[in-house]
């Protein structure tokens, strides 16, 4: 059984009663008569003054006091603040009891603080509690264990309706990021619906990347609006708060940004193919057969697969366009052209409404052969030719490159013995829109395709020598 904090100072309390009530003079007690029978006036020790600014601090701002209005806290940790002093200027300590509001004789917690200056603002931590109703009482205690008078606060402990909120990513704006999902370019502008936290939710805490919870939105409308302004992985933390501040578990979405490069590889078997990193799958028609990639020939990578190109329907395309909201661009692809195959074809075309591109071979400037070529269709057709001749039956990567900032289109080439990009000529244009225009691989302008494709990418912008010198080396490691 506990005892209470308050049976140490029952003497002086009663004595502090009786001077109250008048019963017993200050002189009564001021004297004291040792053996000698010689009086000595002494001094009484008073108990500390009753507690001042009693308030709760925890989980959430609260007045102290008591009846129907007091506070609800939804944690079982309680936390309490208040100004205790003493008349004669000593330091003074906290003491704290916790009953049960409708079994006054039940304590449920006793504890308080080590003594202090008078005057200062003292708190004390009430942890452990079940779910119920409490009646709580503070007061100081000095240093010779005289307990002055009490505050009392009332309050209940409930479990909070809280759940993990869920994050919902909203259909209909430029960008849509799923959990989990990859998104093939940045600055496209993207909504999240917040909901799920519980009827005693009251707003939505969030940040993104940090558990910072910075922002906020209110339950009567949780959506966060977020542009993602990089590549790479972001993460949205996300929690539900009530009104007292309760707060609920995190939940986390997480979806990846790409640099807008949509890259196919051939590698599944399968048809549609998809991309290694975003962007739309690609169908391959069934007569078009899987053959052994460059990789795979040299013994570099076992799994390297290319699409081999030798009947008159075969096709691999996609029905949505793999670049969006670019400029400048780059399409590029690693060939090989079959023995026999006709002097012109078109390995990889981007097909729109208002024109495209075309990547592919066609006759030398000097009437001697063919070169590969990058040429754009439309109002404003031009075409670039490399210097290097095609030679069947050898892999070789061909990049054609849209300025968009220049006007001019280009076409370069590296082949497995040279892994530095040459370059071909440039040939000025003007304003290129590849915006919805699907890819086709295996046909365009210039013909149908006789040969094989090991992978074919579509990316933003202009690629970087390093960029290009990478993709080079890819066809022999």
């Amino acid at each position: 059984m506990r005892r209470s904090w308050w049976g140490r100072g029952v003497v002086v309390a009663a004595l502090v009663s009786l001077l109250t009530a008048g019963l017993v003079t200050p002189a009564a007690v001021a004297t004291a008569r040792p053996a000698s029978g010689v009086a000595v006036a002494a001094t009484p020790n008073r108990p500390p003054s009753r507690p001042t600014k009693v308030r709760f601090t925890t989980p959430s701002e609260a007045a102290c006091v008591t009846g129907a209005d007091r506070p609800l806290m939804r944690r079982s940790e309680v936390g309490l603040s208040a100004v205790l002093s003493d008349p004669e200027g000593g330091n003074v300590a906290a003491v704290v009891e916790v009953r049960q509001l409708y079994r006054p004789n039940t304590l449920v917690w006793q504890g308080g603080t080590t003594p202090q200056a008078s005057g200062r603002s003292q708190s004390v931590m009430v942890d452990g509690l079940p779910v119920g109703s409490y009646r709580l009482r503070i007061a100081g205690r000095d240093r010779a264990g005289n307990v002055g008078p009490s505050v009392t606060c009332d309050f209940s402990v409930t479990k909070a309706r809280l759940a993990a909120p869920t994050v919902t990513a909203v259909a209909g704006y430029p960008g849509f990021y799923p959990d989990g999902a990859y998104v093939s370019a940045p600055g496209l502008p993207g909504a999240f619906r917040l909901g799920g936290g519980g009827a005693d939710a009251v707003e939505y805490q969030y940040s993104w990347g940090d558990i910072t919870f910075g922002q906020s939105v209110p339950a009567s409308d949780p959506v966060v609006f977020y542009t993602p302004q990089t590549s790479g992985p972001h993460t949205l933390m996300v929690r539900a708060v009530a009104a007292d501040g309760a707060t609920s578990m995190t939940t986390t979405h997480s979806f990846s940004v790409g640099n807008g490069r949509t890259r196919y590889v051939f590698d599944d078997l399968v048809s549609p193919t998809l991309p290694s990193r975003g962007g739309p799958g690609m169908t391959v028609s069934p007569t078009v057969t899987w053959v052994l990639g460059p990789l795979a020939e040299i013994g570099a990578y076992e799994e390297d697969r290319a699409l081999r190109f030798d009947e008159p329907d075969d096709r691999a395309q996609t029905s949505e366009a793999p670049l969006k909201d670019v400029d400048s661009f780059a399409v590029t692809a690693t060939l090989r052209a079959a023995a026999g195959a006709p002097g012109e074809a078109s390995a990889v075309t981007l097909d729109g409404a208002t024109g495209g591109v075309s990547l592919g071979y066609r006759a030398c400037a000097d009437g001697v052969g063919s070169c590969w070529s990058f040429e754009t269709t439309g109002s404003d057709a031009t075409l670039a030719l490399t210097a290097r001749k095609v030679v069947t039956g050898g892999w070789i990567h061909v990049f054609g490159l849209y300025d968009a900032d220049d006007g001019v289109a280009e076409v370069l080439s590296c082949t497995i013995n040279d892994v530095t990009p040459r370059p071909g000529a440039q040939t000025a244009v003007g304003t290129v829109s590849v915006e919805g225009a699907t890819a086709l691989v295996g046909s365009g302008v210039a013909g149908r395709w006789h040969g094989d494709v090991a992978d074919v990418t579509f990316a933003p912008g202009r690629p970087t020598s390093g960029d290009m010198t990478r993709a080079c080396s890819g066809i022999i490691s």
